[in-house]
């Protein structure tokens, strides 16, 4: 194994500045195509072209790299196939060499660090949210974007599956809300199957109540928007290369709560205390 990373990154060291080494993936079983994702995060151009500067391919549990001076390695995967671990180890013991103050490495240094930290995942996940003594479920669309390690933004928009119903002597009112939020994040936990993330953000929050009048009381319809500060925790499982499952759990307050009135009394509050727990699909590009 030192010696294919000695080998990569002498190559790399040693390439023209006019672009990134080129590398040809001979397969493309589920096991070589996660080891040319983590070689394209590192800066490395994987194509199936015919000039390519080094060829990777596999024999059984090895990893086969021919360089172009035709000098060829050989590592052994395991016998689990972990090519994660292969590629984790690849990247580890090859970045930091190219981390050294030199001419050389220090121009290509940013692009292989924001390929490698960069990530895009949506996800589509159902929520169940807490508020005094009312339980509701939302569909929710989140957008999350790690421009670096450590930080990153995210948005999101939930829309009612149902509706709440407040009940009074004068009549009955539908209510449902709507968010639409912006967060940011923190990354405090990062590994190649488990991520776990620190939230802050706000949504603004539309709420929509449907009023029906008991006889001699008028039935009316009104909307009304405010804002909700929230902060949470933001897991997720790893499942495969793209795909992974995502676990969300915060508190917010409505600023300011809404209230539910019936001729000028107030029967309840929207908002004045909420807790969110989601879980769903994500896909990271």
């Amino acid at each position: 194994m030192n010696r294919i990373v000695s080998g990569l990154a002498l190559f790399l060291l040693s390439s023209s500045d006019a672009g990134a080494a080129k590398v040809k993936m001979m397969r493309s079983t589920p096991v070589d195509i996660r080891v040319g994702i983590e070689l394209a995060a590192m800066g490395f151009e994987v194509c199936k072209c015919d000039d390519a500067d080094i060829v990777v391919d596999r024999k059984n549990s090895s990893v086969i790299v021919t360089f172009a001076s035709g000098a060829v390695e050989t590592v052994a995967l395991g016998d689990d196939n972990d090519s994660v671990r292969v590629a984790e180890v690849i990247r580890a013991k090859l970045l930091p060499p190219l981390a050294r103050p030199s001419s050389a490495s220090s121009a290509r240094l940013p692009k292989a660090t924001l390929v490698e930290r960069s990530q895009f995942e949506f996800g589509i996940a159902p929520v169940m949210s807490v508020q005094q003594d009312d339980v509701s479920f939302d569909g929710t669309f989140r957008v999350r974007w790690l421009p670096h390690r450590r930080f990153g933004v995210g948005a999101s928009a939930s829309m009612p599956l149902g509706f709440r119903r407040y009940e009074a002597p004068e009549g009955t009112a539908d209510a449902r809300g709507y968010l639409f939020g912006a967060e940011l994040f923190a990354r405090i936990v990062s590994t190649s199957r488990f991520r776990l993330d620190a939230s802050a953000g706000a949504y603004a929050a539309w709420f929509a109540l449907a009023g029906h009048g008991q006889p001699a009381y008028l039935s009316m319809s009104q909307s009304v928007w405010t804002a909700v500060p929230f902060v949470g925790l933001d897991a997720s499982v790893r499942l495969t290369p793209h795909w992974s499952l995502g676990f969300f759990g915060g508190v917010g307050m409505a600023m300011p709560a809404i209230n539910v009135t019936f001729v000028g009394r107030v029967s309840a509050l929207w908002g004045s205390g909420m807790g969110r727990m989601s879980f769903g699909p994500r896909y990271e590009f």
